[in-house]
């Protein structure tokens, strides 16, 4: 695909990249509309599919450029934005691959504990690894994972089912998530 090129070369790889996972960087979420519409310069009609805007590979490598000097080298390049893309791609793969088997028990976990902020966050906290726990607090799992107002005393369950599905990375396993599930059902 050729790219009108503000910043520095793109390889035929990163192209590659973009081309073959174009369906998953669409779809991901988490990106406000208004901020997607000026980074890619969308069309109206673009603007217009029920899903969120569709953009095509050519619009996200030339909004890729824009994140660094233009004078940059191709390396740079690779190591400030694609890699960034890849870990992404890799992490929207996994979900897409795990999140069917575990919708049911976090369902089940959600149902049980009739949405509890405190008991979910609970939950959330023992896929976490120690360190990484006392830093995140009750409201930053509210606001960053799960979307919602910190101090809710209740998460809706789609809130619940998107935040977990879009905060998934590349070392989630469905039996990981399950047997934390399992363990707070008890």
């Amino acid at each position: 695909a050729k790219t009108a090129q503000k910043g520095p070369p793109i390889s035929p790889e990163a192209v590659e990249v973009v081309e073959a996972n174009k369906e998953l960087i669409n779809n991901m979420p988490g990106i406000p509309a208004k901020v997607v519409g000026q980074l890619l310069v969308l069309t109206v009609e673009q603007t217009k599919h029920p899903g969120g805007p569709v953009v095509t590979p050519t619009q996200l490598l030339n909004a890729f450029t824009t994140m660094v000097e233009p004078k940059d080298a191709k390396e740079t390049f690779e190591r400030k934005v694609m890699s960034s893309v890849r870990e992404k791609v890799e992490r929207l793969n996994n979900a897409k691959k795990v999140f069917p088997q575990i919708k049911g028990p976090l369902t089940d976990l959600h149902t049980k504990v009739e949405g509890d902020t405190a008991k979910l966050y609970a939950w959330f906290q023992s896929l976490l690894p120690p360190e990484v726990q006392p830093k995140f607090s009750q409201d930053i799992f509210c606001a960053h994972v799960m979307h919602t107002t910190p101090g809710s005393p209740a998460i809706p369950l789609q809130h619940f089912l998107n935040g977990i599905e879009s905060n998934m990375d590349e070392t989630d396993t469905a039996e990981k998530i399950i047997a934390a599930v399992e363990l707070h059902m008890a």
